[in-house]
Formats: C-alpha cells, sequence, structure tokens
C-alpha cells in the first residue's frame, strides 16, 4: 500500500501515505492541559493513515478484504504465503 497507493486507495484526493486524515495539534495552556485541537481531511480514504498510530478505514478495508479471499481460498498468493 505503501509503494503503490494507487492500487488501494481510493483517488478521492491525491493520495497520501506519510500523512494522517486526522490530524491534531496539541497545545497546553494555563486554564487546559493537553486539549487538541483536531481536523479531519475532507477526502480520508485517500490517505494509508487514520492518526499517527492507526492505519485508515481504507487501509483495513484492503487487509480485511485479503484475509476474507484468503479465508475463502479466492486468492492463491495469500495461500500460498499462509500455508
Amino acid at each position: 500500500m505503501y509503494a503503490r497507493p494507487e492500487l488501494y486507495l481510493n483517488d478521492t484526493g491525491p493520495f497520501n501515505v506519510t500523512g494522517a486524515s486526522h490530524a491534531c495539534v496539541f497545545q497546553e495552556n494555563e486554564s487546559q492541559h493537553d486539549k487538541g485541537d483536531c481536523t479531519d481531511a475532507p477526502d480520508p480514504d485517500s490517505y494509508l493513515w487514520y492518526d499517527e498510530l492507526h492505519p485508515s478505514v481504507q487501509a483495513s478495508r484492503v487487509v480485511a478484504k485479503a484475509i476474507s479471499d484468503a479465508i475463502q481460498r479466492r486468492s492463491e498468493e495469500w495461500i500460498t504465503w499462509l500455508s
């Protein structure tokens, strides 16, 4: 997915494999500690990452489909790799 995002991510916007579709900027002030100012991208399915730690929904869909295809024996590539 990282090397060839055009095969896996939706092209609702430019492909982004290094940024996150849900980005937060954390600021500390006197009255509120560690409150984050978060923004969501308008085209989240073109991102590989949801935030700094989690894969995007689209990336999770791709992985789930590959696992489902292997379980149902619809993907020779993954069946060979898993066996």
